[in-house]
């Protein structure tokens, strides 16, 4: 069975286009940043470079998972991803039973002004989505997208 999700965090370079993030289901592949993971500065360790970057990702997949699985039906919530100077990127989550309808877009917030360990009510405070019509929606059971996320902290 394939998986889901993958994320894969380059081991080298200078912290720019290195992180990729693929979704099976509707071909998404994005490159982001990992510049502000490393920035992080709410996870308190001595932890330096990728480690502490795995470490916040970890931390992100977390808050994915506990903001999908504590989401109400209707409910629609925005997953943070790319951290960029001018805004972030995020997966729009719409929660239908036990089913989730994601696409992805962008928000104006700032990359710097949300913590990736801790991004906080983000997932709830979006108001300016924009989805990005390259990547179409998909709809996948809540279960599936949770057991990939884990898969995903696991291989961290």
């Amino acid at each position: 069975m394939n998986t889901l999700i993958t994320i894969h965090l380059k081991t080298e370079g200078d912290s720019h286009k290195d992180l990729m993030v693929s979704v099976q289901k509707n071909g998404f592949n994005g490159i982001f940043d990992s510049y502000y993971l490393g920035l992080d500065d709410e996870i308190k360790t001595d932890l330096k470079g990728l480690e502490k970057i795995n470490l916040v990702l970890k931390k992100l997949i977390e808050y994915w998972i506990k903001t999908i699985t504590e989401a109400k039906n209707r409910e629609v919530h925005y997953l943070p991803i790319d951290f960029s100077d001018q805004y972030t990127g995020c997966f729009r989550i719409e929660k239908k039973d036990n089913n989730l309808l994601v696409s992805y877009g962008y928000s104006l917030i700032e990359g710097y002004s949300v913590s990736p360990s801790n991004p906080g009510n983000y997932a709830t405070s979006i108001s300016d989505f924009e989805e990005n019509p390259e990547f179409s929606s998909f709809s996948v059971s809540q279960d599936e997208l949770v057991s990939s996320l884990r898969k995903i902290i696991d291989g961290l």
